[in-house]
C-alpha cells in the first residue's frame, strides 16, 4: 500500500515536471501589441474584435473571404465577447450591431498582418474602432433606425 502511494506521488510529481515549462509566450517578440499572433498562418490576417463592457448590445460578425468567396456567419456576440479570425487579404467583414436600429461596420484587410477591433457604447449608438495592427481599415459605416438587414460584405 505505501508503495502505491508513492508510485502515484512520483508519477503526478513527474508530470508537473513535464508540464511546466509549457508557457503562453508570444510566437512573434516584435509584437507591440498585447495580443498574440499565430506564427502558422502567414498568409492570412489575424483579426480580433473585443466587444468592452458598457451599456448592453447584441452583435453579429459575417466575413467574405475573398479566396473561396464564401461568406461566413459567426453568430451573435454580447458584451464583454471576443472574436478572432484568420482571413486573407481583401477579405470583407462585417460587424453588424441590433439596438435602435442597425448598425453595420464594414472593415477590409489590407495586410496578412494582425488588426484588432473594440467596439463600446449603446446599443443605439456604439463607438467601434481599429485599436490595434494595420491589418484593417475602415471601408464603410452604414446606420439605419428601421428593421433592415445589412447588406452582407
Amino acid at each position: 500500500m505505501k508503495t502505491n502511494r508513492l508510485f502515484l506521488f512520483f508519477f503526478f510529481s513527474l508530470n508537473i515536471v513535464f508540464f511546466a515549462h509549457a508557457s503562453e509566450e508570444d510566437i512573434n517578440d516584435g509584437n507591440h501589441h498585447a495580443y498574440k499572433v499565430s506564427g502558422n498562418l502567414e498568409d492570412r490576417a489575424e483579426v480580433s474584435v473585443k466587444f468592452l463592457p458598457g451599456t448592453g448590445f447584441i452583435s453579429w460578425i459575417l466575413t467574405r473571404n475573398s479566396e473561396t468567396g464564401v461568406l461566413d456567419d459567426y453568430g451573435r456576440f454580447y458584451v464583454d465577447d471576443h472574436w478572432t479570425g484568420y482571413l486573407p487579404e481583401d477579405s470583407r467583414i462585417l460587424i453588424a450591431i441590433r439596438g435602435n436600429g442597425v448598425n453595420c461596420y464594414y472593415f477590409r484587410v489590407v495586410k496578412p498582418t494582425f488588426g484588432h477591433v473594440e467596439l463600446v457604447g449603446a446599443s443605439g449608438s456604439p463607438s467601434i474602432e481599429v485599436a490595434a495592427g494595420d491589418a484593417l481599415v475602415i471601408e464603410r459605416l452604414y446606420n439605419t433606425h428601421s428593421a433592415a438587414w445589412c447588406p452582407d460584405p
